[in-house]
């Protein structure tokens, strides 16, 4: 009997917030005393309710969620500028951002395409597996070889 207690204690202080103990404890308050007592606003009552009911009564219900939306932004370019900044990343694997941004400039001009930017056309890079580069060639200080 006393394992299965602490089990619940220890589900109970690992899985169960402090905002979530807070928000028990409010509803308790709103069932003993009534709405007008309670401080917070109706809606968020009855939402907090609601949850605890969707979560079978289980406190762990009241945990506060992940608010970061589900469907995330994806950076859309041509293929055809992801084509030429890895042809230029191949040609010259050193270049950087800002120096690939002229030569990008006057190809998507050309073509009458939108240009990234140069943080952008980090980003780009950034993403790619392999960053754009067959292989990187390391800069040797003048008078050595």
């Amino acid at each position: 009997m006393f394992g299965r207690f602490s089990d619940y204690g220890l589900r109970f202080l690992a899985m169960v917030s402090e905002k979530a103990q807070d928000r028990y404890r409010g509803l308790l308050f709103w069932e003993k005393y009534g709405l007008e007592a309670t401080i917070d606003k109706r809606r968020t009552l009855y939402h907090w309710r609601e949850q605890l009911k969707k979560g079978n009564d289980e406190i762990e219900s009241l945990n506060e969620k992940s608010r970061t939306s589900r469907i995330r932004r994806k950076r859309r370019w041509p293929k055809e500028i992801l084509a030429e900044i890895r042809r230029l990343r191949t040609a010259h694997p050193n270049l950087s951002k800002q120096k690939l941004y002229p030569f990008m400039k006057v190809f998507c001009d050309q073509r009458m395409l939108s240009c990234p930017k140069a943080e952008a056309i980090g980003r780009i890079i950034a993403d790619a597996p392999d960053k754009m580069r067959s292989r990187p060639s390391k800069l040797r200080a003048m008078g050595r070889e």
